[in-house]
């Protein structure tokens, strides 16, 4: 049987392409094609690919060509963030993955914009501190490649050792997106049942940040993962990715654990405040809600 090639550059290998060949593995799985993986810059070798990513000077995605070096670039998304190999090939083979354009979405939004930004040189974070940079994926991935004391070490076989891990992270946010729209209801259903508002209970590990940070009242979630009997009370953050919680716990409960934070809460069972007062945990619903009703009363 006729193996499926797909082409990309060789040389250094950067997040963009390495998601966009694990995006492509994991549709070929689907179908139970075997395929392989070529590395090249000959025009020739490129010429025979079946896929061809980030190499090429061509984007067609009807005939399987991803690349965004050529004049013109890949295109943008609607909210300015252009497209690197990883979009474009996600941008036709997603939703299939997923199950869902919902899901896709989802992960495009979670994972592969700031891929794609970085590929494309556009700057999507602000340092605070000139010194201090984000550990990103670009970071983690360049450490796998042979420093100029490893030449006896090959690039692609480099290559193929994170493509694993990447398909992988890759497998796990598919998951993730897919869990995160099934529990949604889950989460609306606990906000449209809450007598008050202000204090949502949620009895599952539902993803409830990303839902509950959108409507106006919530300001504490009450919360059992399944996995343990303690109770966690969370601050509810901003929208976006803002660490700036609604309203915190009491000054006075940072940093408190066991029978001190008993005492200065007044809760018996209550084990534990978080010293930036975002997380207090407890050791049932009952002490749990009286913590959270006595945080939205404070």
């Amino acid at each position: 049987m006729k193996k499926v090639r797909i082409i990309t550059h060789s040389g250094n290998f950067h997040p963009d392409e390495l998601f966009a060949v694990a995006t492509l593995l994991l549709h070929l799985d689907l179908s139970n094609d075997k395929y392989e993986i070529i590395r090249s810059r000959d025009p020739e070798i490129i010429n025979t690919g079946d896929y061809v990513v980030d190499i090429g000077g061509v984007l067609d995605p009807e005939s399987n060509k991803f690349d965004h070096h050529q004049k013109g670039g890949g295109g943008a998304r609607p909210n300015g963030v252009p497209y690197a190999s990883f979009g474009l090939v996600w941008k036709k083979y997603g939703a299939e993955l997923c199950s869902s354009q919902e899901a896709a979405d989802r992960v495009d939004e979670k994972l592969i914009q700031a891929i794609d930004a970085e590929d494309n040189g556009v700057q999507i974070v602000e340092s605070i501190n000139k010194n201090v940079k984000p550990y990103q994926f670009e970071t983690a991935i360049s450490s796998f490649i042979p420093t100029w004391k490893e030449k006896d070490k090959s690039i692609d076989m480099a290559f193929l050792k994170v493509l694993v891990l990447v398909e992988e992270v890759l497998a796990r946010e598919i998951t993730r997106a897919k869990h995160f729209l099934e529990g949604k209801s889950h989460v609306l259903e606990a906000y449209k049942e809450a007598p008050d508002k202000r204090m949502i209970v949620i009895k599952d590990a539902y993803a409830w940040k990303d839902i509950l940070n959108t409507f106006p009242e919530p300001l504490y979630v009450v919360a059992n993962d399944g996995r343990r009997p303690e109770w966690a009370v969370a601050g509810i953050r901003e929208e976006g990715v803002s660490f700036k919680t609604r309203k915190l716990f009491p000054e006075s409960w940072g940093g408190k654990r066991d029978a001190e934070l008993e005492k200065v809460t007044g809760v018996k069972g209550a084990i534990f405040c978080h010293n930036g007062r975002h997380l207090v945990i407890a050791k049932d619903f009952e002490a749990a809600t009286k913590l959270a009703q006595i945080a939205i009363g404070d």
